[in-house]
């Protein structure tokens, strides 16, 4: 019975608040998703293993004369 009271006590506040301060709970609201969103980024971010992003690891030199559509423009 006392679970089921604090329970209820705890939804009603939600709601007083609600009525009372809705930026505030908004605030709240979107506060909680941006936290599981980002704790779910997070997540698989590590899961992946894949922690040392480097760009390149060796250049590529293409030359002038190995171009294979000569008429498009070449990077300089």
């Amino acid at each position: 019975m006392a679970q089921g009271q604090a329970n209820a006590a705890k939804i009603s506040l939600i709601k007083r608040g609600w009525h009372e301060l809705p930026e505030l709970m908004c605030t709240f609201g979107l506060m909680a998703v941006g936290t599981v969103a980002a704790s779910v980024a997070g997540y698989k971010y590590i899961t992946n293993g894949d922690l040392n992003h480097q760009y390149k690891f060796k250049y590529t030199v293409i030359r002038d004369t190995e171009v294979k559509n000569p008429g498009s423009p070449t990077l300089n």
